[in-house]
């Protein structure tokens, strides 16, 4: 599981959950895909948006962040 609190002047505007909930099935054994499960919690306007992704775990947490506001933002 990951969080992330996204504050803007110490404002805190949204928290962010998402855990893995499994491997993509494929037959490269390097590739290192997981489908991931979010929220994004939009504080004060009581807001929750829920989405799915797939992210290589090589790209990193910061990466993984990024992916879903840019999905949160397109929804």
């Amino acid at each position: 599981m990951i969080t992330a609190e996204i504050k803007i002047n110490g404002m805190l505007l949204y928290h962010v959950y998402c855990t893995n909930s499994s491997k993509v099935s494929i037959a490269d054994a390097n590739d290192d895909r997981y489908h991931y499960e979010y929220e994004v919690y939009e504080i004060g306007k009581g807001k929750v948006h829920s989405g799915k992704l797939v992210h290589n775990r090589n790209g990193g947490g910061a990466k993984l962040i990024s992916d879903i506001l840019k999905n949160y933002y397109e929804a």
